[in-house]
């Protein structure tokens, strides 16, 4: 049963992100029970000591919450593909930028992952996002209904206005900065899509004329530290005792943020300045008006492996580009004179970025949560099955059915789960002949053949034949009529009899069709106590002919 005062939450890494700004607000707001879904086991003890009501993943208690929650709150899909009905998919989101995503052609999986990408963009009720500029693109690299992308801003973002970011991160890191100028490094995830792992091998920056001494020379003379924070994918790449750092550039890991159950977002606001390449953390930054250096030494090769919205996409990174360290320090160095070259740049930006700048984004977001609840919205997306089932539609063409028939083998003790053959086939809804092949072992005396593992077809001109010889069949719960079988219920299974013992081929032959709209007329016919064999012949064909349509392919 759906508890309709259950938040459940997840988010990677956890108890951060969008997920976790919604859920300070559920806590400090509402009157919603909540729960975290939790990856890292060491993150369990300081979430329960914080009051926060969670256990670890696929934990019983986890299945069961996830089960039973009304709203499934993630900042990525995770819960989509097995959301059930009646619960709400809130993908907070992990935020926007110039890279590309989904059904995007640059980073564009398989045809099986895109399958399940649209499987599970189609169960989200809510995603996320920005701006009204984000939203249309949002939607079209994930082929979402528009109407499901909300420009309420990230809620993770509130805490760029309400947070003391300097003393939470001294706090994280133990170290007292005085009036030092702080600067972030943050790029973006290099263990992702397709070759993105190969950089970064030598220097934290990737620069051919990388020198950590110089480095470090010019942070002193300028009083300024360079925190570091990668991608929490690459903590353990990056950590590498290979990297010759400068003793005013500190790394910031994920542990020690999460063991304070801090994010990124409770810190960001500490910074003077911001260094990344390709994140979409300054999309984020940019709500503080100050300056951005986009740290871009493989632009060429990024943009021809993994890819960008834009076929240039330096429109979108209001701030001074760089590709080496000369340049990052000619850069710093113009920002540590008082000159903020790029702030009429951002200023123009900023509304194509960001519809709001505020402090309210978890507000808004709740606000329509519970609405999606509420209301019957409508929701192309989930209208499309409705589509491909009309029979009128042109869509119906494509609708071809993935099933997987099983062959149960009695070998005189009864069927059971251990002794079963399955081959998997493809039909459509406009009659598929489908001819399946089992090598049987020997010793079998006969064998119960389930042609799906659901309901709602006929089979038409069913017959079974081994080695050769024709074999008897009768269906255990469905109606037929000669070798007409109609299965209205689950679990649709035919019994075969005659095998003599010995080894070989069982071929199986059947035409299938979708009942569609037949199914009212064999409904019909249970409730009058009928089975489609009390029907005579010629009426059976005739109704047939009406409500079913087959033919061989």
């Amino acid at each position: 049963m759906i508890d309709q005062n259950l938040v459940l939450f997840e988010s990677n890494p956890d108890f951060a992100d969008n997920s976790r700004a919604l859920y300070d607000y559920i806590v400090d707001k509402t009157d919603f029970k909540t729960f975290w879904v939790v990856k890292d086991p060491a993150m369990l003890g300081p979430m329960r000591a914080a009051g926060v009501d969670c256990d670890i993943e696929n934990s019983d208690r986890a299945i069961a919450m996830e089960q039973c929650a009304h709203y499934l709150v993630t900042s990525s899909f995770m819960f989509a593909y097995n959301k059930r009905p009646g619960q709400i998919h809130v993908s907070a989101w992990h935020g926007f930028g110039p890279k590309t995503i989904g059904f995007d052609e640059d980073a564009a999986s398989d045809s099986s992952a895109l399958r399940d990408l649209k499987v599970i963009t189609t169960q989200c009720d809510l995603l996320t996002t920005t701006s009204r500029v984000s939203q249309l693109m949002m939607a079209g690299m994930l082929s979402m209904d528009p109407r499901k992308v909300m420009n309420s801003g990230f809620p993770r973002n509130d805490y760029l206005f309400t947070t003391d970011g300097r003393k939470l991160l001294e706090g994280a890191l133990g170290v007292d900065f005085g009036s030092s100028k702080l600067i972030m490094y943050l790029p973006t995830m290099r263990k992702g899509l397709k070759a993105e792992g190969g950089q970064f091998d030598k220097n934290i920056f990737n620069y051919e004329d990388y020198d950590a001494a110089g480095l470090d020379e010019f942070l002193k003379l300028n009083d300024a530290y360079v925190i570091a924070k990668m991608h929490f994918a690459d903590d353990s790449s990056f950590n590498q005792s290979s990297f010759e750092l400068p003793k005013r550039v500190l790394f910031l890991d994920s542990l020690s943020l999460g063991s304070k159950l801090l994010t990124i977002y409770h810190v960001l606001n500490a910074f003077d300045l911001l260094i990344t390449d390709y994140s979409s953390v300054y999309v984020d930054y940019l709500l503080l008006n100050r300056p951005i250096v986009f740290s871009c030494p493989d632009f060429e090769e990024y943009k021809k492996d993994r890819g960008f919205i834009s076929d240039d996409p330096r429109w979108m990174m209001p701030g001074a580009f760089v590709k080496s360290q000369s340049e990052l320090l000619s850069a710093l160095g113009s920002f540590f004179n008082g000159v903020d070259a790029a702030a009429s740049l951002r200023e123009s930006f900023m509304p194509a970025i960001h519809s709001h700048r505020d402090a309210k984004a978890a507000e808004r977001v709740v606000q329509r949560m519970i609405g999606v609840a509420s209301t019957n919205s409508r929701d192309c997306d989930k209208e499309i099955g409705s589509c491909f089932a009309d029979s009128n539609s042109p869509l119906r063409q494509y609708m071809n059915l993935r099933s997987k028939a099983e062959l149960f083998l009695d070998y005189g003790s009864g069927f059971n789960s251990e002794d079963v053959l399955s081959i998997e086939y493809t039909s459509n809804c406009f009659g598929s002949h489908v001819c399946l092949t089992f090598n049987v072992p020997s010793g079998v005396n006969e064998v119960r053949f389930d042609p799906a593992d659901d309901g709602s077809f006929l089979l038409k001109d069913v017959s079974f034949s081994f080695n050769g010889t024709p074999l008897i069949w009768d269906a255990l719960n469905g109606s037929e009529s000669h070798s007409n079988i109609v299965f209205c219920g689950l679990d649709p299974q035919i019994l075969v009899s005659g095998f003599d013992g010995s080894a070989g081929e069982l071929c199986v032959n059947f035409d299938r069709c979708e009942l569609g709209d037949s199914a009212d007329y064999v409904s019909c016919l249970m409730e009058r106590g009928h089975s489609l064999s009390d029907e005579p012949v010629h009426s059976l064909s005739g109704s047939l002919s009406r409500v079913f349509r087959f033919g061989r392919h």
